[in-house]
C-alpha cells in the first residue's frame, strides 16, 4: 500500500509533507521523506529499528528515543554511538533505475539472514518477545502536530 507522505512545494526547492488522518491512530500515516534505522548490538546483532524524517530541519540526536506510535508513553533510548544501519535505498529516480536490482534467491537469502540475525526470543513462536520499532521522538512531535493542524475542532 502507498501513502502520500509529501509533496515538493511549487518552487521545487522544498517538502510539503502530508499526513492522512484515521479514528485509529495507528493507522494514521507518517509524513515526511522517511528512511528506516537499524541499530545494531554485540555480533551486529539487530537491537531496534527507528522510522525517522531525512528532510526534517532538525539533526537526529545523538542518543534518539524511540517513541511507540500507537502509545507514545512506550518509549525506547538508544544507546549513544550505538551501530547502525539504514535500511532504505532508492531504486527509481526520475524514472530511472538506479541500481541493479536483486534476482529473487538473493532477495529470498536476503530476507532469511535478517530473520536469522534477531534474537532467539523474537523468533520463537511461543510468547516471542517483541521487536522494537518506533519513531524517532522528533518525527512523533511532527506527526502528532500535523493531526492536531488537520484534524477539525467540534464544539461539545
Amino acid at each position: 500500500m502507498y501513502k502520500l507522505a509529501a509533496l515538493r512545494t511549487a518552487e521545487g526547492q522544498g517538502w510539503d509533507f502530508t499526513i492522512k488522518l484515521s479514528e485509529q491512530q495507528a493507522k494514521t500515516s507518517i509524513p515526511g521523506i522517511l528512511q528506516v534505522r537499524r541499530y545494531l548490538g554485540e555480533a551486529s546483532q539487530p537491537r531496534a529499528d527507528m522510522i525517522y524524517n531525512v528532510a526534517a530541519a532538525q539533526p537526529l540526536p545523538a542518543a534518539p528515543i524511540l517513541l511507540d506510535p500507537a502509545d507514545a508513553t512506550r518509549r525506547r533510548p538508544v544507546r549513544p554511538g550505538a551501530p547502525y544501519v539504514d535500511l532504505l535505498a532508492p531504486v527509481l529516480r526520475q524514472g530511472r533505475l538506479v541500481q541493479p536490482l536483486p534476482t529473487l534467491a538473493e532477495s529470498r537469502a536476503h530476507a532469511r539472514q535478517q530473520v536469522a540475525s534477531l534474537d532467539a526470543s523474537i523468533r520463537r513462536y511461543l510468547n516471542p518477545h517483541v521487536y522494537p520499532v518506533g519513531l524517532e521522538q522528533g518525527l512523533h512531535e511532527f506527526r502528532t502536530q500535523l493531526m492536531l493542524e488537520k484534524r477539525p475542532v467540534r464544539p461539545a
